[in-house]
């Protein structure tokens, strides 16, 4: 999960609850000497005083919803993310993490776009280069997570395009549900505490679909299916 992402949200809900309730208090104690006084500005203190209870009051139930209702859930992990959706397309550098969790059990990844590799792929070099990690263990972590789709009945497609960001699109044919977490490769980041953005169909449409159509015009005219022996470690 994006933990530096939520810690920050939480906080910033915090202190919003703190000065909403700071302010209210204010009101309070600047209506009750006013009311406390005789005369023309006792009307006015109650009104400062009223004002600043609401206040108060909008302080405590934003403090109390953010401890109820965390920001964490709505960006649900992973593993909750693909086994509650009906349908999962990846569009991932090499998808070992899926691998290795045995996320595909869950039978809903039904698409896989993963970097073609070879030596020869200059998306698959940038990516090597960029994570700082060995070539032949990036095509071995390619070549799990293909073998591994296909055996869960998931279609595979390999392709040489370089994209700074994995993408995992949720339920991409219902435009009212449909939600996309986006991931940026930073190797200088533990892959657990890198931001993860999240576009959601009903809110944000048009990144939405561009992200959507990104991956189908990859998919339909600038891939290929890999051959059974391809993937074979």
């Amino acid at each position: 999960m994006a933990k530096q992402l939520l810690d920050r949200v939480k906080k910033q809900r915090i202190l919003l609850a703190e000065i909403i309730f700071s302010i209210g208090l204010a009101f309070i104690g600047i209506g009750i000497p006013i009311i406390l006084q005789n005369g023309s500005g006792h009307k006015v203190g109650w009104i400062f005083v009223i004002s600043g209870c609401i206040l108060a009051a909008i302080g405590i139930i934003i403090f109390i919803w953010n401890i109820a209702k965390p920001f964490e859930s709505e960006i649900p992990s992973l593993r909750r993310a693909i086994q509650e959706s009906k349908t999962v397309w990846g569009m991932w550098h090499t998808g070992d993490r899926i691998t290795n969790d045995r996320l595909f059990n869950y039978g809903t990844i039904k698409k896989v776009l993963l970097l073609e590799p070879s030596t020869n792929n200059a998306a698959l070099q940038k990516v090597v280069a960029i994570a700082q990690e060995d070539m032949g263990k990036i095509m071995n972590q390619i070549k799990a997570t293909t073998k591994e789709a296909i055996n869960h009945s998931a279609k595979v497609r390999w392709h040489k395009e370089y994209r700074e960001k994995a993408i995992t699109i949720h339920d991409p044919d219902l435009p009212n549900k449909g939600w996309i977490t986006v991931q940026i490769l930073d190797p200088s980041v533990p892959r657990d505490e890198r931001q993860i953005y999240l576009v959601r169909a009903n809110k944000e449409y048009n990144k939405f679909a561009g992200y959507k159509d990104d991956f189908e015009e990859i998919w339909n005219s600038k891939s290929k299916e890999p051959i059974e022996g391809e993937y074979e470690l």
